[in-house]
């Protein structure tokens, strides 16, 4: 019974008692919440912002504990019970109130199932008795009137018979086309009104004969309903008004314990914190060799018990051996610097390419963290690279003087020149000069020469002129060749004379 269950409905959401102890526990289980909200979300939060504080670090960031949280997923299947159109309206009760009843669960529900299934019954039997030509019987009895034959072709025996039989077929026919056509038209009215007034007749026996069963236990369920819907709405408000109450004083608390366990932790573990980064070496270029330096420092008293590892995530135009290293050493309250990491850069690298080396250091994440890492990057770019390449042509045994005459002979020491990386715009300039054991045995002519531009691959000659002594004779002479780019000097050999 609809009725029954809203009356009962309206006694039971009228419950003060209940509505109280909804006010009562909504508001516990708010302040709770707020509490739980404080020390699992935000002390973790304020760990980490606290803690990176103290580290000072500048690109840190921190890899959350894997937690086991149970993570409730309700699934919320709405079934509607509704009988659309029911009879074209025809049903003792309408579409909203079916719907209603529906969602009523009383120890009635088996005869509302029964209800249902002799519904769909009679919904498809009015389907098929609501069509006309589906109940149409056509008349038995031709209403015949009266027709005259007298005038055919001289009155004739066979012609009158033909006329007689010809009316009868035409009047039938037509009389039942006729006919169909008025019973269609009126039928669908007929048989609504019809059906309209047993609708009527039945509603009345229907409802009361089911009124005094159902009341009693509709208005049971429905002051349950009623009472478990006023304890709702009560805990939900009063949860809302809890939970922010709560929550500021949470909040405060949390970030106080949060501080002191960040100095609880720094001082009793090992705490690293990674100051800076650098390249240790200047003018790089094709093949170079150098380092990287990180410096850490450990803000804790207590020294590196466990080896901090150092990786090395991406390079460009450099060449490393390892990709992992160990820091193995850090005193208590002191800051070392880490060089192991050794590189190269690419041998093919031209004058202007960008270098760059980026890493990761992995350390101890504190109590809510797997671990925290800390990035570092450096980048340079790559200085001209003045690799050459030599091919000398001399006597290594000159002779000093003619044969005739004793005229002293010039010699020439030629030098081809390479540039072997990239194109090089001031070329060379190459110095010769006599080792102070030789000096007193050889007169250069010319002690500096400059190649002038060179493009990569490009070769060229240069030639020194010099003379010799006779006190050289049987003598090392020594003398040494210095390549030099822009003022700095990139390869040097000594060539030995044997004079005669």
């Amino acid at each position: 019974s609809i009725k029954g269950y809203n009356d009962g409905y309206a006694i039971g959401y009228a419950s003060d008692a209940d509505q109280n102890r909804g006010l009562q526990e909504g508001e516990a289980a708010g302040r709770t919440a707020a509490n739980d909200y404080a020390n699992t979300t935000l002390k973790p939060q304020f760990f980490n912002e606290i803690f990176a504080s103290r580290l000072q670090s500048q690109n840190l960031s921190f890899t959350p504990l894997a937690t086991a949280t149970d993570l409730e997923m309700e699934a919320i299947e709405t079934q509607l019970k509704e009988l659309s159109d029911v009879l074209a309206n025809i049903s003792p009760v309408s579409a909203a109130e079916i719907r209603q009843s529906l969602e009523i669960n009383t120890n009635l529900d088996a005869q509302v199932n029964t209800f249902k299934s002799n519904l769909e019954e009679v919904i498809a039997q009015k389907s098929s008795t609501g069509v006309a030509r589906n109940v149409y019987e056509s008349p038995a009895n031709i209403p015949f009137t009266d027709f005259d034959c007298t005038n055919v072709y001289k009155n004739i025996a066979e012609f009158k018979q033909a006329c007689e039989a010809e009316f009868f077929d035409v009047f039938d026919s037509k009389y039942k086309a006729e006919f169909y056509a008025s019973f269609e038209a009126q039928y669908n009215n007929l048989y609504e009104n019809k059906v309209e007034q047993v609708r009527g007749a039945n509603i009345e026996a229907l409802y009361n004969s089911g009124y005094s069963q159902a009341y009693p236990v509709a208005e049971a369920s429905g002051i349950s309903d009623g009472k478990a819907e006023i304890y709702r709405e009560a805990y939900a408000q009063a949860y809302d008004s809890g939970y922010a109450n709560q929550l500021p004083t949470a909040t405060n608390t949390a970030r106080g314990e949060a501080t002191q366990e960040v100095n609880n932790y720094i001082a009793n573990n090992a705490t690293l914190a990674l100051k800076g980064s650098s390249i240790q070496a200047n003018d790089l270029m094709g093949g170079s060799q150098a380092k990287i330096n990180l410096q850490l420092k450990n803000i804790s008293p207590v020294a590196l018990s466990q080896p901090v590892v150092v990786k090395i995530t991406n390079t460009r135009n450099a060449r490393v051996a390892q990709r992992e290293y160990l820091i193995q050493n850090a005193p208590g309250n002191q800051t070392i610097n880490f060089d192991d990491i050794d590189f190269q850069v690419d041998p093919n690298a031209t004058s202007g390419q960008p270098i760059s080396i980026s890493g990761e250091v992995i350390l101890n994440g504190g109590l809510y963290n797997a671990r925290r890492v800390e990035r570092f990057t450096e980048n340079a770019t790559t200085a001209v690279n003045p690799s050459i390449d030599t091919n000398l042509n001399f006597d290594s045994t000159p002779q000093i003087v003619t044969r005739f005459r004793n005229r002293t002979i010039l010699h020439t020491f030629g030098i081809n020149v390479t540039a072997e990386r990239e194109n090089l715009r001031s070329g060379y300039t190459i110095n010769i000069s006599a080792l102070p054991d030789s000096a007193d045995y050889i007169v250069l002519k010319t002690t500096s020469l400059r190649t002038g531009a060179l493009t990569r691959g490009q070769t060229k000659n240069v030639a020194f002129n010099y003379t010799l002594w006779l006190a050289g004779r049987g003598k090392d002479v020594r003398v040494k060749l210095d390549y030099v780019f822009e003022g700095k000097r990139i390869k040097s050999e000594i060539v030995t004379l044997k004079p005669h």
